[in-house]
């Protein structure tokens, strides 16, 4: 019989500490992934963009 206190749709605990599950490890080393990826891509400063934007139109207009 099923523990009255057990809840299926929980995630296991030991001693108070919820227990890491595959899933929970896939989602944690992706969210690594993504935030290393995310720290090294360079984004440019609104100066820069906007400074793109003038001579874009200069060359354009000239």
């Amino acid at each position: 019989m099923l523990d009255p206190l057990h809840n299926q749709y929980l995630p296991s605990t030991s001693g108070g500490r919820i227990l890491l599950t595959k899933r929970t490890q896939e989602f944690r080393d992706q969210d690594r992934l993504e935030r290393s990826y995310n720290q090294n891509i360079e984004i440019p400063s609104l100066e820069a963009v906007e400074d793109d934007l003038r001579e874009s139109e200069r060359n354009f207009t000239s």
